[in-house]
């Protein structure tokens, strides 16, 4: 990005990668959603170059959003493992949870990762 890019669509590529790391949302969708917005914050610009910008913006940062979650998911399955191995009770695999994503899940993530482990366990 350059300093004279708009800051709204550069924020909007930003929370997009964030509903399609989730599944919220198409990439396809994003990156029209994003063309749009790069049209009319950037008339007298090179709409092209901010258009290219903003789906790498939009690429990148999904690509990390996706590294952080499954690092997230992998910490919390490594966890529980052993706990499972017990059979802790849900109030111990749920803090061990959230303290094992360290901030990269959000609270449903972690009771979905949470739910996932005990379904393996059971089999």
């Amino acid at each position: 990005m350059t300093a004279a890019d708009p800051r709204g669509p550069l924020h909007a590529a930003t929370l997009f990668a964030e509903l399609v790391a989730a599944g919220l949302m198409a990439p396809e969708e994003a990156a029209a959603a994003l063309a749009d917005a790069a049209r009319r914050a950037a008339p007298a610009r090179d709409a092209r170059g901010m258009r290219t910008r903003l789906a790498h913006r939009l690429a990148d940062a999904t690509e990390a959003l996706l590294r952080r979650r499954t690092l997230g998911f992998g910490a919390v399955a490594r966890t529980l493992a052993p706990l499972l191995a017990v059979w802790a009770d849900p109030a111990t695999l749920r803090a061990a949870a959230r303290q094992a994503a360290g901030g990269r899940l959000s609270e449903a993530e972690c009771e979905q990762a949470v739910a996932a482990a005990v379904a393996r366990r059971l089999g």
